[in-house]
């Protein structure tokens, strides 16, 4: 039996495997060289990272001014808001791993593109609650507020956790009067409780407890003086709505683990996630808290717990050694391709296809006048 094919003596096998070899080394180029284009709400996030960056430095040296020295081993980017394992004014057992992912002044941008995720306008109200547990993540959150210009209504516990802000006469609240008279930042907390278990300090002792409330006292903070946790919640929302007066409160954010604001800590594990929450969990439906009455009255909550998600999330670092740079990470940047490489692969990618397709086209004419034809 006879076969008959056609060959291009002028197309060697090797020239083919070449154009072969380029198209892949151009496609891969192409996955490779990809440039960061910034992305939506750049300049916002970015204006919030300055401030936050401003307020920790401000706070560092507020700190070293007093004589309160830093400990490295525990604050390796010697930020000053890293507070000691153990003081009065400590109401709960606290992680020093989650404390140093805190510091970091891109938080304030993540609070910046959540915030947006809203649709949140200038002048908005929203409702605001925090403890002294991380004073970085109320400083992201405050920097975040002030870069969308919105209005909140603040109500603050005094007390932090172990690591946090609970070196007496440098606790958050004093950590805050710095920012405001240095023109960081300038928000006041409507009311003030002692926070802790309880919202009241309980197990605290009476030395810690009197810390605290001359601290709120200090700075005219309205106090809260609460029975129990329920009674910080009804407490909270009152005020929450006295001061919106009238005005639809856009949105819940929550720092730390307040008792009030979150509940429990064994409840508050199974219903709660860091960032946006939309919507009430249904295992949420038996606890209570200022954030799930917020939930229930369809006001979006933002969460700033789980310290260690948020920094997975968005790649920050883990245990920084110095102050993350302002405008750095995933928040403000993704991967896109380069249109120009891309372009030029793609022309070059069109070319060798129109080359090739041109020869065989002649080749196969010049087949039909038998000039290429072999016989087996």
């Amino acid at each position: 039996m006879k076969k008959i094919y056609w060959q291009a003596h002028f197309l060697p096998r090797t020239l083919m495997i070449f154009i072969c070899v380029l198209s892949i080394g151009l496609a891969i180029s192409v996955e490779h060289f990809k440039i960061l284009s910034p992305k939506d709400y750049y300049q916002e996030k970015l204006q919030a990272a300055k401030i936050a960056d401003r307020a920790i430095h401000a706070i560092r040296a507020a700190r070293l001014e007093k004589g309160i020295a830093i400990d490295k081993e525990a604050d390796p980017t010697m930020s000053g808001l890293i507070g000691e394992i153990i003081t009065p004014s400590t109401s709960d057992h606290g992680v020093l791993a989650a404390k140093q992912a805190s510091v970091n002044p891109n938080i304030a941008a993540i609070v910046v593109k959540w915030l947006k995720e809203l649709d949140l306008k200038p002048g908005d109200t929203i409702a605001i609650g925090y403890t002294g547990s991380f004073p970085a993540l109320n400083i992201a959150v405050l920097a975040a507020v002030k870069a969308l210009q919105l209005n909140p209504i603040i109500v603050a516990s005094a007390a932090a956790s172990q690591w946090g802000a609970n070196i007496p006469g440098f606790l958050w609240l004093d950590m805050q009067n710095v920012l405001n008279k240095n023109g960081i930042i300038s928000y006041q907390p409507v009311a003030a409780s002692l926070g802790g278990i309880e919202d009241n300090a309980y197990g605290v002792s009476n030395i810690g407890k009197k810390i605290l409330r001359q601290t709120i006292d200090r700075y005219r903070i309205p106090f809260i003086e609460s029975k129990n946790s329920t009674d910080g919640i009804k407490k909270r929302m009152q005020l929450y709505k006295q001061y919106a007066a009238g005005a639809p409160i856009k949105v819940y954010i929550n720092v730390g683990g307040g008792t009030a604001s979150v509940g429990k800590h064994h409840e508050r594990l199974t219903y709660l996630r860091h960032g946006l929450i939309k919507t009430l969990p249904v295992a949420a439906l038996k606890n209570d808290s200022v954030t799930v009455r917020f939930l229930r009255e369809g006001v979006p909550v933002i969460n700033l717990t789980g310290v260690k998600g948020i920094a997975e999330t968005y790649d920050l670092p883990q245990k920084p050694e110095t102050i993350q740079p302002v405008g750095s990470g995933k928040i403000f940047y993704e991967k896109q391709y380069n249109f120009y490489l891309t372009l030029g692969a793609l022309i070059i990618i069109i070319a060798l296809l129109v080359i090739v397709a041109t020869v065989k086209k002649k080749v196969f004419r010049a087949s039909l006048h038998g000039k290429y034809t072999r016989v087996i």
